[in-house]
């Protein structure tokens, strides 16, 4: 059936005062389109996985290109009411020419679970039907439950506010680093294992598990990776970089915007835009008061009150240095037996 589909797209593109319909010319099946909330449906992999299906939806990231997810995300907001479905999926199509964020567009294809994401591969058709825009769903950390994200894959979300870079690790290797509230720290930095109480003099034992045990469940909740939206090793230039040339635990990331995904095993957030941050700064010199100390040890203790700040400074400072005392050789005549051990000294 090819015509006009006025009803089906309305609630995709809201003007200012009302709903204006959207008319576009489909090729399709009356009734054929499938609502990527379906798609994705509410556990971990879609009921339509191995099928070939026609979805339509808003373009709201694109990642084109050798070295990246080769592919679009799409996103139907308000498909569902149920807060366990996503609204958005990935379509793999490494031929993303012509396409733009914002762009409203039908698409063809079959679902497949790859490497733990549900997306669209296999495309047989694009169908442009006009342009609007998404508005980011708001997310909070920490999350309810780790498998919170889930309900999210595919999805433009917004982190409204600060998070703070806590792990950069994979910078430099992958250009991810972890965020979240703010630094985490291992639970036993602050809550001691075996009493519940600072008096508590136990040093062994388990009498406060519950309270270990809830603060990593807070950790594990509240981590979100930052990704760069690209699959290549030691990505050149690397995000993030600050005017210092590196990445600092502690930067302030601001009102991030992404849509999430699911990749190496791991939920991420792909930025859409750019990403605005506040540098931790390298700390200042710590300034000394009073008396230096004067000794510097090197293979013994050597006195000298000058810094050292060059390679020959160093040598010279260790050709003054006691040698290190060992007990002198043995003298006399050493007797071998047949066996080549040494029985006697004489």
């Amino acid at each position: 059936l090819t015509g006009t589909w006025p009803s089906a797209l309305a609630f995709l593109c809201p003007m200012k005062h009302a709903l204006m319909p959207v008319l576009c010319s489909l090729t399709v099946a009356a009734n054929a389109q499938t609502p990527i909330c379906q798609l994705q449906g509410s556990g971990v992999s879609s009921p339509y996985a191995g099928q070939a299906v026609v979805t339509s939806g808003l373009i709201t990231a694109i990642y084109a290109g050798t070295g990246t997810y080769q592919g679009f995300f799409l996103e139907q907001p308000g498909c569902d009411g149920d807060n366990a479905t996503s609204n958005g999926i990935f379509v793999y199509h490494p031929n993303t020419t012509g396409l733009s964020i914002g762009d409203l567009v039908g698409v063809s294809g079959t679902v497949v679970e790859y490497q733990g994401v549900t997306e669209i591969s296999s495309v047989t058709d694009i169908t442009p039907l006009g342009s609007c825009t998404v508005t980011p769903t708001n997310v909070f950390l920490p999350l309810d439950a780790a498998t919170d994200l889930e309900r999210y894959e595919g999805m433009l979300l917004g982190f409204p506010g600060q998070l703070t870079i806590t792990d950069n690790d994979d910078w430099v290797q992958y250009g991810e680093v972890t965020i979240a509230p703010s630094r985490l720290f291992a639970p036993t930095q602050f809550v001691d294992p075996n009493d519940a109480v600072a008096s508590g003099t136990n040093s062994s034992g388990g009498g406060n598990v519950t309270a270990v045990n809830a603060a990593a469940s807070e950790n594990q909740r509240s981590r979100l990776l930052l990704d760069d939206g690209r699959t290549n090793s030691y990505p050149d230039p690397l995000p993030l970089i600050s005017p210092e040339g590196t990445l600092r635990c502690g930067t302030i990331v601001n009102d991030l915007t992404g849509v999430m995904h699911y990749a190496y095993n791991d939920y991420r957030l792909e930025p859409v835009g750019a990403v605005s941050v506040t540098n931790a700064l390298r700390p200042s010199v710590p300034t000394f008061t009073g008396s230096p100390r004067s000794r510097c040890a090197i293979a013994g203790k050597v006195a000298d009150s000058t810094p050292i700040t060059s390679m020959p400074g160093l040598m010279a400072l260790a050709a003054t240095a006691q040698p290190e005392m060992r007990p002198p050789p043995p003298t006399g005549t050493i007797n071998v037996s047949r066996s080549g051990a040494a029985s006697s000294i004489s």
